[in-house]
């Protein structure tokens, strides 16, 4: 299942408030491994749909987290248009999950 959880930090907590969750059934993966990436953000859109009903929030952001057993995390720096700074990139030719 794909899940998404929407959190609020309230000011002296350790740890967010859950306000809101949604869920899909995960299709596009098997084993951990994207195999359609079309497939897999349609899940991804789905449980965020149902999460801002369930939570009354527009989400804008978010960070995705994908699990399995040939999965490792990578961050590697790109560098930006200046090339005096540089800014965290993910690995792999990250795509953003976004409405067309």
């Amino acid at each position: 299942m794909t899940r998404v959880v929407v959190g609020e930090f309230f000011k002296g907590e350790k740890n967010p408030k859950v306000i809101g969750v949604g869920e899909s059934e995960t299709t596009g993966m098997r084993h951990g491994d994207i195999i359609s990436f079309n497939d897999a953000v349609s899940s991804i859109k789905k449980a965020v749909i149902q999460a801002e009903k369930s939570s009354g929030i527009k989400i804008k952001r978010a960070f995705v987290s994908i699990g399995g057993i040939s999965m490792r995390g990578e961050i590697s720096i790109a560098p930006t248009r200046d090339a005096s700074r540089r800014t965290p990139a993910l690995a792999g030719g990250a795509r953003e999950i976004g409405s067309k």
